[in-house]
């Protein structure tokens, strides 16, 4: 492999920004590094730091600036990790020694190394992101890295991760669902754990499949959004709800919009049911196909 590969390797999962200590560290030429500056096909941001072509203009704009991205700014270089909804706020860390009292980088509640990549890796973004999160939202995440398709994590590499954090933040830990199905499902079910309302995970219920969440015996809650729950998919959560409603069971479909945006809403609306005990009582095993919806139809006259 030689350097320019060496470095788009490097460079490509930071926004296509790297430093010089780490492209040496990954077996660059440092002359060949030199060569590639002279040439034009990498351009330095500041000392020591460079961009390939096209290289993320954020990720730019941060390493320029002295800082790289951290916390949960960096989530979103991770894919597949839950990301909380948008502040508009750019999150940076420094080297210890570059911050000045204006500054307002993220910190992990102690001191970390100095960076060497434009975007922190996925321990130290997380360790930071337990500091800026709510603790819902900071579960989320935690919830998504048990699900990563490439370099999944284990509950006991997080706790790991967070060995010697503050005990508010280890405690989080004891809320985390391997069986999670995605951040929106991750948030309602620790916010109705927080309520004292105990909740079960991907539930496979006969005839029906796995749900969501599961409160008492026969509440069902189903944790949508517009992406994933439109055209086929609709048509079969239809068919998956009249199957649980013939086997007397309640269903709720919550949108994502409505547990960032309408929570309190949604929260009195299952504390009614819970707290007049429908979420209790027999249900019924019911198979989806198991009647012919035509044979007792009358026919129009």
């Amino acid at each position: 492999m030689d350097t320019i590969e060496i470095l788009e390797t490097l460079a490509g999962p930071d926004g296509g920004v790297f430093s010089r200590r780490a492209a040496l560290t990954a077996g660059a030429d440092a002359a060949g590094i030199e060569r590639l500056r002279h040439s034009g096909d990498i351009v330095a941001v500041r000392r020591g730091w460079y961009r390939l072509g096209g290289a993320d203009a954020l990720v730019v704009a941060a390493v320029k600036g002295g800082a790289v991205l951290a916390c949960v700014s960096a989530l979103r270089y991770h894919p597949g990790v839950w990301i909380p909804p948008d502040r508009s706020k750019t999150h940076l860390r420094r080297a210890r020694h570059r911050r000045k009292p204006a500054h307002q980088d993220c910190d992990a509640g102690h001191p970390m190394s100095s960076p060497v990549r434009a975007v922190d890796s996925l321990p130290d973004a997380l360790r930071c992101a337990a500091n800026c999160l709510a603790a819902d939202e900071f579960v989320a995440v935690l919830d998504s890295t048990l699900r990563l398709d490439h370099d999944r994590y284990s509950v006991a590499d997080l706790r790991e991760i967070f060995d010697g954090a503050s005990q508010h933040i280890t405690r989080l830990l004891d809320f985390l669902d391997p069986v999670a199905g995605s951040g929106t499902e991750s948030l309602v079910r620790f916010r109705l754990q927080y309520a004292r309302i105990r909740v079960r995970s991907q539930q496979s219920i006969p005839g029906i499949g796995r749900v969501d969440l599961l409160v008492g015996d026969r509440l069902i809650i189903e944790c949508d959004s517009t992406e994933y729950h439109s055209g086929a998919q609709r048509l079969e959560d239809n068919r998956r709800d009249r199957v649980a409603t013939r086997g007397d069971y309640r269903v709720m479909r919550i949108d994502y919009s409505e547990v960032i945006g309408a929570w309190p809403r949604i929260l009195a609306d299952i504390l009614d049911i819970v707290r007049t005990g429908r979420h209790r009582g027999p249900v019924r095993i019911v198979e989806s196909d198991d009647f012919d919806a035509g044979a007792d139809m009358p026919s129009a006259t």
